[in-house]
């Protein structure tokens, strides 16, 4: 099974938190996304994309719980369907961010 993290910022502080977690998450095997520090898609906010699998989903959770510094993160399974991976079986650390669903008008 493959996974997504998306890792949010709203200011400066919390994009220096989130962008010090790269390093390690690519150590670990993930892949990372695009930098995007404005809203893309249903992402209302900044933030970028972690593609990871279940040979280090433990290891990649862990770490995030351990060290997104109160920064908001989404967790969810990549399925191929963007409204059910962004609306169903997710996990949030830190505070949720309402997503702009209407990105995924055609799936409904």
């Amino acid at each position: 099974m493959k996974y997504h993290a998306h890792i949010y910022w709203k200011d400066s502080k919390e994009r220096e938190v989130a962008l010090a977690m790269r390093p390690s998450l690519r150590l670990m095997g993930c892949k990372m996304g695009r930098i995007w520090d404005n809203p893309i898609g249903p992402h209302p906010i900044s933030m970028y994309q972690v593609n990871y699998d279940d040979t280090i989903k433990e290891e990649v959770v862990r770490f995030l719980k351990n060290n997104h510094g109160g920064i908001s993160v989404l967790l969810h399974r990549d399925t191929g369907s963007d409204l059910e991976d962004h609306t169903r079986n997710i996990e949030w650390l830190g505070v949720a961010i309402k997503l702009d669903l209407t990105a995924f008008e055609n799936e409904r």
